[in-house]
């Protein structure tokens, strides 16, 4: 039996390209000293109690920083420097490519630094989930004044050496962590508007004697391109100094917030782009990808970013125009028949950052 003439309208789905929100504050931290039976994968301090049996002044100042639920992984796996490569790569592998930033103390030496940089660079290229590093040194190193800006570590953050108690505190990479975890990956960890650092006072050794930090020995710290804290005039509390990475200035990825944001479309880029492996490409007959499909390729990724990214904030963007903060190119021209690659170009857009900020002042007459 014939039905009934009708209008019939079905929900389109998949045309808008909504993406998972990631966690983008994962930190894993390595304690052996803690004698961990498992790792501990934690959202609060007293979660973090509750699973290890421990309490520790270093992982609470973390929480107090970070703030509400933020998922930290402690592990018990061993930091010398013949054992950390392995540690870090069997952690970050068991993950899932999860975790974000990872805290590293009592670091001894550049070689070890390096380490670093080379993990992350592994996470990436292996892995397709890079990871920031955000450490301190030991204390014998901090003696000998490093250029921290000069190594080229454009995956490392360091700490300066400063604690929040004048014996036995808790070291500044602590809070750097904890905030960095907090705020948005654009974010620079110095932006005033996010509140003082937690912790009231912090100090730094002095030959025999232990200082109040000062905006002088800030400045000092600053130049060798550590992280530290600094005061203002008329706001109660410390300030975290800047965001630099063990790079120069002249790295495109120099600042912490410039790191992540690359990062963040880095593994976005990934997520879209893997779906495409073994993807049947119509061709021209040049042996070109079709100019449709290269352009349907372009907007994937795009709308990917755009959804991940620029809606939450972390891509700049001019509200003037339809900037979507992110741009991708598949060039048409580009044989797929032949070579079977597909060569895609990307670009996101960064923020700039208010580091200083000069005013002309006098009388209107």
């Amino acid at each position: 039996m014939a039905a009934l003439p009708y209008v019939k309208i079905n929900f389109a789905n998949g045309l808008i390209g909504g993406t998972e929100p990631m966690d983008d504050g994962v930190t894993l931290v390595l304690m052996p000293s803690l004698n961990l039976a498992a790792d501990a994968d934690c959202l609060t301090y007293d979660d973090f109690v509750e699973k290890t049996g421990k309490t520790s002044d270093l992982v609470k100042a973390f929480f107090d920083e970070a703030g509400g639920k933020t998922r930290l992984i402690v592990s018990g796996k061993p930091t010398a420097a013949d054992k950390v490569e392995d540690s870090l790569k069997t952690l970050l592998d068991r993950f899932h490519g999860d975790i974000r930033n990872v805290i590293i103390t009592n670091v001894p030496d550049l070689a070890y630094l390096k380490i670093l940089q080379g993990v992350g660079e592994w996470a990436a290229a292996e892995l397709f989930a890079p990871v920031t590093f955000i450490v301190n040194l030991a204390e014998t190193y901090y003696k000998t004044n490093p250029q921290i800006k000069n190594f080229n570590l454009n995956r490392v953050t360091v700490a300066d050496n400063v604690t929040d108690k004048e014996t036995d505190g808790v070291p500044l990479v602590w809070y750097i962590a904890g905030r960095a975890a907090r705020i948005p990956v654009q974010r620079s960890v110095a932006r005033v508007q996010d509140g003082a650092v937690f912790a009231p006072a912090f100090y730094y050794p002095d030959g025999q004697y232990i200082r109040l930090v000062s905006n002088n020995y800030a400045e000092r710290k600053h130049a060798l391109g550590f992280v530290t804290v600094r005061t203002f005039i008329g706001k109660a509390g410390y300030y975290f100094s800047d965001d630099l990475m063990a790079t120069a200035a002249s790295d495109d990825y120099g600042l912490l917030p410039r790191r992540r944001v690359i990062d963040k479309a880095y593994r976005i880029a990934y997520q879209t782009l893997v779906n495409y492996i073994g993807e049947e490409l119509p061709v021209l007959e040049s042996g070109a990808i079709s100019p449709v499909k290269a352009k349907d390729i372009q907007n994937a990724v795009e709308q990917a970013v755009y959804n991940s990214m620029t809606l939450e904030g972390n891509l700049g963007v001019d509200d003037k125009t339809a900037d979507k903060g992110v741009s991708v190119f598949v060039d048409p021209a580009q044989n797929v028949l032949a070579t079977s690659k597909l060569a895609v170009t990307m670009r996101v857009k960064p923020y700039g950052y208010a580091k200083y900020i000069e005013v002309d002042l006098g009388y209107a007459v």
